[in-house]
């Protein structure tokens, strides 16, 4: 079962001292310094009072709560991990961040590994997280901001962060503030999105004007064009056609392409990046043995001193 472990704490506001997430009850807890009050809410660390700018990520998840968390995805999410060079030797017995747990497909494949996860997102996708996630030992649940995240330095011996930083207000920031956590010897894996200069990708990012100020239940019920527009994709000339001008998801799942499509069009934030960029704040970081995969951009990096994990 999840539950919170001893995971060291600070303020968010302030960077005092907390007490550990394990001592945390039903009762606020108030920071020493500035005052600023926290809670334990339904098992969940609570360090904001609202979802703030991921509002489209608490809506898509609480829709789609298990569908990444089949046996096909799972399988697939493991081989991501190992195709990074992640392994349960690597992580067994360490203390793991997933920052930006979404549903928690990430978390649930590294508490199976023996990890001590702790799992972290701004949305009420924490929610679901924890309900997925309710099987596995090891598994501390907080929702909070990536830019603030309510642990001391060098508290992480491994994090991943998958598909979120280019969702914050500031990508470089984000991964600023996650390398921070990362002790010495500690190991840091991010995947953000790449630049292209594809004519379907500006067509996507020119009706993003749109949609991201659309009612997210408008949106959602729009995505769903995704469905039949998989097949009428494959008719010559027409399906190369639709494509460019009404571009959506491709994946072989129906759910998966009305999620990835949603998933695109609704985000308030959503950067992009190049690999020569990225490895730059690996490298502005002190990161080393920094290995660059296929895109989009995938990078690990591990934090000098200590030894590797």
């Amino acid at each position: 079962m999840t539950g919170t472990m001893g995971v060291p704490l600070v303020c968010p506001a302030c960077g005092m001292g907390l007490p550990e997430a394990g001592s945390w009850r039903d009762a606020p807890v108030a920071c020493p310094g500035c005052k600023a009050s926290y809670a334990s809410v339904n098992g969940i660390l609570r360090f904001v009072p609202h979802d703030q700018y991921s509002r489209s990520f608490s809506f898509q998840w609480a829709r789609h709560a298990r569908t990444q968390m089949d046996d096909a995805t799972r399988n697939g999410t493991e081989q991501t991990l190992r195709r990074m060079q992640f392994t349960p030797e690597l992580v067994a017995g360490r203390r793991v961040l997933d920052a930006g747990c979404g549903v928690g497909r990430f978390s649930d494949v590294l508490a199976r590994w023996g990890a001590e996860v702790v799992a972290v997102d701004l949305s009420a996708s924490v929610e679901v997280a924890r309900a997925n996630l309710r099987d596995r030992t090891g598994v501390t649940i907080a929702q909070a901001d990536i830019l603030r995240l309510p642990f001391p330095p060098a508290t992480f011996d491994v994090i991943v962060s998958w598909g979120v930083l280019h969702h914050t207000p500031d990508c470089a920031a984000a991964f600023r503030a996650l390398c921070r956590l990362l002790r010495p010897g500690g190991t840091i894996a991010i995947w953000v999105y790449g630049k292209t200069r594809s004519v379907r990708r500006r067509v996507m990012d020119a009706y993003r004007h749109a949609t991201v100020h659309l009612p997210h239940r408008l949106l959602y019920g729009l995505c769903f064009v995704a469905v039949p527009l998989y097949y009428v994709y494959k008719v010559p000339l027409l399906g190369n056609l639709l494509r460019v001008l009404i571009p959506v998801s491709r994946q072989r799942d129906a759910r998966e392409r009305v999620l990835e499509t949603f998933d695109y069009y609704s985000p308030r934030y959503q950067s992009k990046h190049t690999f020569p960029e990225v490895h730059g704040w690996f490298v502005e970081a002190g990161l080393t043995d920094i290995r660059i995969f296929d895109p989009p951009v995938r990078i690990v990096g591990r934090q000098p001193g200590g030894t590797r994990g």
